[in-house]
């Protein structure tokens, strides 16, 4: 289970969706990315970095109870 989930039902899923609309909207729009990298693919990383930390941090301890 997510942080975001814990905190306000929020789902990866949804975060994820509502980030491709946010970018879908910006290209319609016209606006030139300035990174290589899209915002949206940058904090997608930074979740899925953050939850493997997690796991690794707290799998090893379930498996001692």
């Amino acid at each position: 289970m997510s942080i975001l989930k814990c905190i306000s039902g929020t789902t990866m899923a949804h975060v994820r969706l509502k980030l491709a609309q946010e970018e879908l909207e910006e290209a319609e729009a016209g606006v030139e990315p300035i990174h290589e990298i899209s915002a949206n693919a940058f904090i997608q990383v930074g979740l899925e970095l953050e939850e493997q930390q997690y796991v690794d941090k707290f799998w090893p301890l379930s498996l001692s109870l």
